[in-house]
């Protein structure tokens, strides 16, 4: 391997590795908080009750319907 190389991938590991560090961090801070309220996801859902509008996504080159 060249320096080339190598910097390309010290560049892919940092930004690459950013992303990772920022959502976790986020989704722990996230969770934290909602524990810390007695908040869970499932309760939040349902008081949006059955008429709520269905999210729709794409993932992994697969459209799916949130329910």
């Amino acid at each position: 391997m060249n320096d080339r190389n190598l910097e390309a991938i010290f560049i892919a590991i940092l930004y690459l590795g950013t992303f990772l560090v920022v959502g976790y961090a986020g989704r722990w801070l996230i969770d934290r908080w909602m524990r810390a309220r007695g908040v869970h996801l499932t309760e939040v859902q349902d008081q949006m009750g059955e008429n709520r509008r269905k999210q729709t996504g794409f993932l992994l080159g697969v459209w799916y319907r949130r329910n």
